[in-house]
């Protein structure tokens, strides 16, 4: 999605970011059968979401040669 439009990279990729970690959350917590909110569910969304944004940046703006 990214190649195909490469507009917002950055909001695509943080969105994805943030996705994957909230579901990681949700698969893991289920799992476990432990629901716990805290600070570190916190540092990992906004972790994931950053590195989403960094890598969404990165794969519109890298051309591929062809």
């Amino acid at each position: 999605v990214l190649r195909t439009h490469p507009e917002k990279g950055w909001l695509k990729g943080a969105l994805a970011g943030f996705w994957y970690t909230a579901m990681t959350f949700v698969v893991f917590s289920f799992i476990d059968g432990q629901w716990v909110l805290g600070l570190p569910l916190l540092y990992d969304v906004l972790i994931g979401t950053a590195s989403g944004a960094v890598a969404g940046i990165l794969l519109v703006n890298i051309r591929l040669k062809r």
